[in-house]
């Protein structure tokens, strides 16, 4: 019903602006209208604007920033109904509010298409909410079946915290329980937030987090590429250090638990979609919660298994998101940033697949960013003009954008024109035919790729363009995220303060297979030529090296010298 109101709503308000261009041009040709009439005329996109802001209120300002031209637009045209009797400002007033009409209702119309799949939930109590949203997600879901979705599963194990949510009038037991049911769906475009106008609110309401990493007993683990538990970053002035703990001990026990189990008690910030990803970010978390004496076992010096008992300390529990950032560089440079890295390699950073918001936007609608193939040739091209022979290209991260961009940079890489994926039409059985047209200057370039987890949606899809060519190879701590299917679902829940995103249309690869994303025993699809093994020789030079080190960088440029 609301999603039947809102396209009724949204579309509805192209009539009254067809009306008032059709009024105009009468008047203009000297054929007159009742001035009531036409008063009324001016009134109707205001009155519809009204309704449409009441029926989709949410308590943040989601609804103003997306329709704020079209609500602008019915306020300002009641002045024209002033310039009725003045022929010479009305004409002049009719030209410039044919424009700003043409704007603001081409941008309804856009943000219509855009939010298809928009479901308001803000009048329902918790429980209906979670009912109408596994309604909702049945239906529309685009990998439930790839990723065999167990909704009676996770029925069965939220609905009674929703409940009680309810009964207690518990906000945050609320956000916490969405938060966990929405991380069960391992898709890099499918999240659960919290938006407030003003910032202090929202991160108000995050404050649930905070049950996941509020301890911390003097070090943090880190999973090792051979299965193995170690301990890293032991303080030295810990209890745990005290009775013999150090860096690169291995785990076993956390409570008279077995270190593997403890696993499953880990919630992360989002469900990642590789399983092996997810286990090695589960393991930073493994010392980050808990009572406040825990008891932890591991192998001594002497290789003998020893049991002792820890207690919390004053610090602020940041070791976790500190390894978390060393395997997951952050960039803070500018998108398509080049530089020589030496006499031979060169390197290009790729932040998103948005160069130009208004030339991606365009190129997506026609299938043809060669705007950018220009740009990132240019850069290329001053590389190679000082003896560049080696490039790296650092999507770490990338954020995506448009996937015609992505097959734009990967077309400067090859010669051959082929089929790259095929994008689903609004459910249908039609497709954008998306075609990496090769140009061939860059594909004798030995070319390494450095990904992370965060390198996700448009820039899975860059990756795997990459990949599939000869000259060019991927490296990594962890694969890219591999989720690549179109967003575009949205649920704002009860309350309207917090909403889940999820994507609705299928994207395939040639030959009609889901493109990208993992199935449901979250194995990678992108494969990385290079991973980098943690082991207990490498990993104090990884996590005790400087904050603006990069260990992956410089490997991959001893690699390629």
């Amino acid at each position: 019903m609301y999603r039947l109101m809102w396209h009724f709503l949204s579309m509805l308000t192209i009539v009254p602006f067809i009306i008032f261009l059709i009024s105009i041009v009468l008047l203009i040709t000297k054929n007159k209208i009742d001035k009531k009439i036409w008063r009324i005329l001016c009134f109707t996109p205001l009155i519809i604007s009204i309704i449409h802001f009441i029926v989709y209120y949410l308590p943040n300002d989601f609804i103003i920033k997306r329709y704020l031209y079209m609500y602008i637009y019915s306020v300002l045209i009641l002045l024209l109904q002033f310039t009725y009797n003045k022929k010479k400002l009305f004409k002049i007033s009719s030209i410039i509010f044919i424009i700003l009409g043409f704007i603001s209702y081409f941008r309804v119309f856009y943000r219509t298409i855009m939010d298809e799949n928009f479901h308001n939930l803000y009048y329902y109590n918790y429980t209906d909410s979670f009912d109408k949203t596994i309604s909702i997600l049945k239906k529309e879901y685009v990998l439930n079946e790839h990723k065999k979705i167990d909704y009676d599963f996770l029925y069965n194990k939220y609905y009674p915290q929703i409940k009680k949510a309810e009964e207690t009038k518990d906000e945050q037991l609320y956000y916490k329980t969405m938060y966990e049911f929405a991380n069960n769906f391992k898709d890099g475009h499918f999240h659960f937030g919290i938006y407030f106008t003003n910032m202090d609110e929202t991160i108000k309401r995050y404050e649930f987090v905070d049950e996941y990493d509020n301890k911390d007993y003097g070090f943090a683990s880190v999973l090792l590429s051979d299965g193995n538990v170690v301990a890293i970053y032991v303080d030295e002035n810990s209890d745990a250090y005290n009775q013999g703990l150090r860096d690169g001990m291995i785990i076993t026990k956390k409570d008279n638990k077995n270190i593997k189990d403890v696993f499953d008690e880990i919630v992360l910030s989002e469900g990642y979609p590789v399983l092996e990803d997810e286990q090695l970010y589960k393991s930073f978390h493994l010392f980050s919660s808990g009572n406040d004496e825990i008891s932890v076992s591991f192998i001594d010096e002497e290789g003998i298994e020893k049991t002792i008992n820890v207690k919390t300390t004053d610090t602020d529990g940041t070791k976790p998101y500190d390894l978390y950032n060393r395997v997951n560089y952050y960039n803070q440079l500018e998108t398509l940033y080049t530089k020589m890295l030496d006499d031979n390699t060169g390197y290009i950073y790729i932040k998103d697949e948005t160069y130009d918001n208004f030339k991606g936007a365009i190129g997506y609608v026609f299938d043809d960013s060669s705007y950018l193939t220009k740009v990132v040739d240019e850069k290329l091209s001053e590389l190679k003009q000082k003896g560049m022979t080696n490039l790296i290209i650092d999507l770490r991260p990338n954020s995506g954008g448009y996937y015609t961009e992505s097959s734009a940079i990967a077309s400067l890489f090859t010669d051959e024109t082929y089929l790259g994926i095929k994008l689903e039409k609004n459910n249908s059985k039609l497709y954008d035919k998306l075609y990496v047209k090769g140009n061939g200057k860059y594909k004798d370039l030995k070319v390494m790729v450095l990904v992370s987890t965060e390198t996700v949606s448009a820039g899975d899809c860059l990756v795997d363009m990459l990949s599939k060519m000869p000259n060019v190879q991927v490296m990594g701590f962890t694969s890219s995220n591999n989720s690549a299917q179109s967003i575009g679902g949205m649920i704002f829940l009860s309350g309207g303060t917090s909403v889940i995103e999820y994507p609705i249309y299928n994207t395939y690869d040639k030959d009609g297979n889901i493109y990208i994303d993992t199935d449901e025993t979250g194995k990678a699809n992108i494969k990385l030529d290079y991973k980098i093994e943690l082991t207990q020789d490498n990993i104090k030079e990884i996590f005790y090296c400087d904050e603006d080190y990069d260990y992956l960088l410089n490997y991959a440029i001893n690699m390629m010298d």
